[in-house]
């Protein structure tokens, strides 16, 4: 079995550059559609970006009941967690409720108000 990472080393490692997250974050940051949806620069919504999954990442690994039934067929693991850091970014994307909720701290910041916001 490969070894996973702890949360916290999740946290803690920077995204290696030829990760499949991190090219998937660089390419979304850098979409000019979602650049003027989200009325952000690339670099800001990189770092964005990075949050909400890290944040979607820790939610379902340490929150498994609240994971989505379509995600748990995946199993609890490293696939399902990838999955609901995905899910929070698509969302927060496509400004659902969480971009006015929990994630809010973020919009915020994308749109020049608030501190740079962290994982959770």
């Amino acid at each position: 079995m490969k070894n996973l990472l702890t949360f916290e080393e999740f946290l803690n490692e920077s995204l290696n550059e030829d990760s499949k997250v991190d090219t998937r974050i660089k390419e979304l940051a850098e979409d000019p559609e979602i650049q003027k949806k989200m009325g952000a620069d690339a670099d800001k919504l990189k770092h964005a970006f990075t949050v909400l999954f890290k944040r979607g990442y820790g939610a379902a690994k340490t929150n498994w009941g609240a994971v989505h039934p379509s995600i748990k067929k995946l199993g609890q693991g490293e696939a399902a967690y990838n999955a609901c850091g995905h899910a929070r970014l698509n969302a927060f994307i496509d400004k659902r409720e969480a971009y006015k909720t929990s994630d809010s701290d973020v919009a915020k910041w994308l749109n020049g108000e608030g501190e740079k916001p962290k994982p959770n």
